[in-house]
């Protein structure tokens, strides 16, 4: 099997969704994509985006019921299921062999991680980078062994810097819902026991 190419994607959070459909768009179509993520949360934004796309999508995490992980997993083996999501900590106990590419949503914590699912791959191995994480490149690069290629993606319309226009924020530069003190507990007055 030939070694799979590894790219890097730096992006602002606020067009990481995009960018990583933009990404996927480009893939071929026949081919399996394992989508790996830190949270579930996140694992179930990128379902819901994908199967709105009209991709074809499952998700696997902790709490799925084991029928429907591997009927999933089954439909990703054999070809029928194009995209499989899952988080770092539950995809390393499941049976992700003939993955033709990787693609990291979520930047990896740590080398360790980056290694065991790049060794699965046949085709490539994207990750996305948040300019925050860049300090965490020269660790990945040094477990790697090489240089990863940091790329722009062609014909991606990407941001000079973070959109903040839509930031649900009130006059005096607070965010909605966020309070200046946290809450107080307060006890209960207590009557007057005077007359006991």
């Amino acid at each position: 099997m030939p070694a799979a190419s590894h790219s890097i994607y730096e992006v602002f959070d606020h067009q990481k969704l995009d960018l990583f459909l933009h990404l996927l768009g480009g893939l071929d179509a026949s081919e399996s994509v394992l989508v790996l993520v830190h949270t579930r949360d996140v694992l179930h934004e990128l379902t819901s985006e994908l199967a709105r796309a009209e991709v074809s999508v499952e998700s696997v995490h902790g709490n799925k019921k084991a029928e429907l992980r591997d009927r999933a997993l089954k439909a990703f083996a054999d070809g029928s299921l194009r995209v499989l999501i899952t988080t770092d900590a539950v995809g390393r106990n499941l049976d992700l062999t003939g993955v033709q590419h990787v693609i990291r949503y979520d930047f990896p914590e740590n080398s360790e991680s980056y290694g065991y699912y790049a060794e699965l791959a046949a085709g490539q191995v994207i990750s996305l980078m948040l300019p925050k994480q860049a300090t965490q490149l020269a660790k990945l690069e040094s477990a790697h062994g090489a240089a990863i290629p940091l790329l722009m993606a062609e014909g991606f319309p990407y941001a000079s810097q973070p959109d903040h226009s839509k930031s649900p924020r009130k006059k005096g530069g607070k965010a909605k819902g966020i309070r200046s003190k946290p809450l107080q507990n307060k006890k209960p007055k207590l009557k007057n026991k005077r007359g006991r």
